[in-house]
């Protein structure tokens, strides 16, 4: 009776009928008080409700009573997250005091499930402001678990554009990690209202109309957002003489931005190469210069008259440091390296099973033998 129970209120909320949801859960949290998965599901329906306050503690409740429920996990994660932002202006001790709670949820989740790409990605939502190397380690491994997921593209290009410059490479492989997203997901609607932002501050006026107007169509409750931003874009007679960054050369023509229901991302072969290439690895262009005075060194004494090529360019990305305006606390241990499961023994075809109860087989059992 409970399973049922559970699956109509979960299907409740998918549909956004919040209240339907909790009269479903009332009866069963009556009859069955210390039922962990009724409470998750309660908390889960004030998270979608907007209620973080009372996520959290319905969360908390359903870890005490399943100390191990990752799903619960993950709801209090997601709440503590939402009370960071909501007193961040007001009171800003409680605010951060909110962000260590859900820094260790986020963790306890990635501990108990280490091959859901989900917990990953909560754990690099509520730690990129805090330490985004910690959100790049967290979303890079959610990508490599799921990497046709849109979703964790966009959030990558999140975690990148944290206190990045414009202009910068790292703002360029964002753009990359959404470029991605959209090919996973031409309809991805937080994917379009970024690169609209980011085309916004990048003065690319026709582009950034094109992404934004797509973003509203799909999704009205972008509306309000994006009036605001295509309010600064200038009159295009006014803005025709000059551009402060100078990327007409890359941008795509007017007539096929009318044309196409959304424009394609510029070609730029570089970020674009960063991206889908080799994501996370390579030490800075420092590194690549010590590998090469290294290597340089081993020739010459090997050979004797050996130099290296002047013209080989670095193709290491650029490093990657904190914003200057936000240090992390010293207490805040840095992220312990992500397990890697063998590729040999990956599962084909379907998702690695995160829900499927362990078998524990007798010490003294031995397979058996013959037909």
């Amino acid at each position: 009776m409970s399973e049922h129970h559970l699956d109509r209120a979960a299907a409740l909320i998918d549909l956004g009928r919040f209240e339907a949801a909790r009269a479903e859960l009332a009866p069963l949290l009556a009859a069955e008080p210390d039922n962990g998965d009724a409470h998750a599901q309660l908390a889960y329906s004030w998270l979608r409700s907007g209620d973080t306050a009372t996520a959290a503690e319905s969360a908390r409740t359903a870890l005490r009573l399943d100390p191990e429920n990752v799903f619960a996990w993950k709801l209090l994660a997601l709440s503590e997250h939402g009370l960071l932002g909501e007193l961040y202006e007001s009171d800003r001790p409680a605010a951060l005091a909110h962000e260590d709670a859900a820094t260790r949820a986020a963790s306890r989740c990635v501990e108990l499930d280490p091959w859901s790409a989900e917990c990953h990605r909560i754990l690099a939502t509520v730690v990129v402001h805090r330490d985004r190397k910690a959100a790049m380690a967290a979303i890079d491994t959610a990508v490599e678990l799921e990497p046709a997921n849109a979703v964790l593209h966009v959030v990558r290009g999140r975690v990148l554009w944290q206190g990045a410059k414009v202009a910068s490479q790292r703002a360029a492989a964002g753009r990359a990690a959404l470029a991605e997203a959209l090919r996973l997901d031409p309809d991805n609607v937080e994917a379009l209202f970024l690169l609209g932002s980011h085309a916004v501050q990048r003065r690319r006026w026709a582009e950034a109309e094109t992404w934004l107007r797509r973003a509203a169509e799909l999704d009205p409750s972008y509306a309000p957002e994006v009036r605001e931003l295509l309010a600064r874009i200038p009159d295009p007679a006014a803005d025709r003489a000059s551009s402060p960054e100078r990327e007409s050369s890359t941008s795509p023509p007017a007539p096929a931005l009318a044309a196409a229901a959304y424009p394609p991302m510029p070609p730029d072969p570089a970020w674009r190469q960063e991206y889908l290439g080799a994501r996370g690895s390579g030490g800075g262009a420092g590194g690549w210069a010590v590998i090469g005075v290294v290597v340089l060194l081993v020739i010459l004494a090997a050979l004797g008259a050996t130099t290296e090529n002047p013209d080989s360019p670095s193709t290491g990305p650029a490093s990657r440091t904190l914003p200057s305006y936000y240090r992390p606390p010293s207490y805040i241990p840095l992220p312990r390296t992500f397990p890697q499961f063998p590729a040999d023994r990956l599962p084909t075809g379907y998702p690695w099973p995160t829900t499927r109860p362990r078998v524990t087989l007798p010490p003294n059992w031995v397979p058996p033998t013959g037909n």
